[in-house]
């Protein structure tokens, strides 16, 4: 038991390892030290994204259907990892991922939907009381088909799931990000911390015997995806901003030609033309001098 609580807790502080020539164990060891560091950072990623909504006090330019898919990628994450038993890092990896999604939505509702606090915390326990129950009954089925059908397609298909919900997450926010021709929603602080964690998985994935393809291909997109943000933050940027500015002097310059003392004498406001000037011709007769009389 003491060997068991300290390989749980060195996996949740496990470090990238380099060496030459190693054992078989040694570099299975390994590739799951570096499988816990990404869990480790897979589970505190989300935190620098929920601080950065809480400070601006909007979600404006986050996607809701990216948090919506990271949520279903986390849900099929926890029951892969709860049928296949890993270890409990990789296990409490999905569902702080996924919870974490969820306040980013509830963040959603209540800064940009105007929704009471209330009505926010209602959701985000729907949502936990919805996926424990769906998580519960799938491992439940998987576990069922594992044991009496001897076949792991149920539990390989939620892993499969996880990687795909992961990717087309990004396909709403590269919209989002089209649409204001900018990056500026998303913490380069989560996109740091999301691609250092695809980096240890891809290079865990090189201390097993076989290489896991579709495990490889998820993570090597994730890594690409989060690049292509970080370029197009690079790129989109600083023209955006020079098109704020521009548009900032626009408005100023024509501000203060509105501002300008007009020359020609205007009319009053509600007032008819025809009355204006028969007002007009009235107040000149009066000051007119009166002509002599004839004798």
């Amino acid at each position: 038991m003491p060997l068991y609580i300290a390989e749980q807790v060195c996996g949740w502080i496990g470090t990238v390892l380099c060496g030459n020539a190693e054992s078989a164990e040694l570099k299975m060891a390994r590739g799951l030290e570096l499988r816990r560091s990404r869990s480790t950072l897979l589970c505190i990623q989300l935190v620098p994204q929920v601080w950065m909504n809480y400070r601006r006090k909007t979600t404006e330019g986050l996607s809701a259907l990216l948090c919506v898919c990271w949520c279903a990628s986390g849900a099929c994450l926890g029951i892969y990892a709860i049928v296949e038993n890993i270890n409990i890092p990789i296990i409490v990896q999905p569902h702080c991922y996924g919870g974490l999604c969820a306040v980013m939505l509830c963040q959603k509702l209540y800064y940009d939907r105007k929704w009471t606090i209330w009505g926010a915390l209602g959701a985000f326990a729907a949502y936990g009381v919805a996926t424990a129950g769906f998580e519960v009954g799938m491992v439940y089925a998987s576990r069922h088909v594992e044991h009496h059908l001897h076949n792991n397609g149920l539990t390989m298909t939620w892993g499969i799931l996880s990687d795909i919900f992961l990717v087309l997450g990004f396909v709403p926010q590269f919209y989002e990000i089209y649409k204001v021709k900018k990056v500026h929603a998303l913490s380069y602080m989560f996109l740091f911390m999301d691609s250092l964690g695809a980096v240890f998985s891809i290079l865990s994935l090189a201390f097993k015997s076989n290489l896991d393809v579709i495990a490889f291909i998820g993570y090597l997109a994730v890594l690409i995806l989060e690049i292509v943000i970080v370029l197009l933050a690079l790129v989109l940027n600083p023209r955006a901003r020079r098109r704020e500015a521009a548009l900032a002097e626009d408005k100023q310059l024509d501000t203060e030609g509105r501002g300008m003392p007009s020359a020609q004498a205007t009319l009053v406001d509600d007032e008819p033309p025809s009355l204006k000037c028969a007002n007009l011709s009235e107040k000149l007769k009066a000051e007119r001098p009166a002509s002599p009389a004839l004798s």
